[in-house]
């Protein structure tokens, strides 16, 4: 298998040409390419078949009340699709900023913001990230959890149920 750390259409080319050459892949995986901006495009649909993508949010698939509340809120702002990578990576971010105007108080400053951010210790992006948590006071996580999806048809199909895969950091 490989993992591909490439924007789509720099793994798909290279997969063809892998194949073009006779290698033969166990499994395809790409940490970039999950969403509804793929599914879009016929010819990235058909270029990424079988492929695995990993994504570093619960999945849409899930239907839990976190992607629920994502979803509804990203139609709100005017994304009528499900989100693509940009979209996720985004609301992550604005995740992370809500919190922190939470935490800077009734009056936020700079130096507020930054200091109450860093009194978080348990974001997990709504329950996005569930079960991790992200402690801001020493932002040196022990592991990371990521969902993986096999792009079946038109489709995503989570590989490991609604669980996500996670591991412990490795030093040295």
């Amino acid at each position: 298998s490989t993992s591909l750390a490439t924007v789509p259409s720099t793994g798909f080319a290279l997969s063809a040409a892998l194949r073009t050459a006779g290698v033969k892949l166990t499994a395809m995986i790409m940490p970039q390419g999950y969403g509804s901006d793929l599914l879009a495009s016929a010819p990235a649909v058909a270029a990424a078949q079988g492929f695995y993508f990993s994504n570093q949010l619960e999945p849409l698939e899930a239907n839990t009340p976190a992607t629920q509340l994502m979803a509804k809120r990203l139609t709100a702002a005017g994304e009528p699709n499900d989100p693509g990578f940009a979209e996720s990576a985004a609301y992550l971010g604005m995740t992370v900023f809500a919190r922190g105007l939470q935490a800077a108080g009734a009056s936020p400053t700079k130096q507020s913001f930054i200091d109450g951010l860093r009194k978080v210790t348990d974001f997990d992006a709504e329950g996005l990230l569930a079960p991790h948590k992200v402690d801001f006071s020493n932002y040196s996580p022990a592991d990371q959890c990521l969902w993986y999806l096999q792009l079946e048809g038109k489709k995503f199909v989570p590989v490991t149920g609604l669980s996500p895969i996670c591991g412990t950091k490795i030093s040295g």
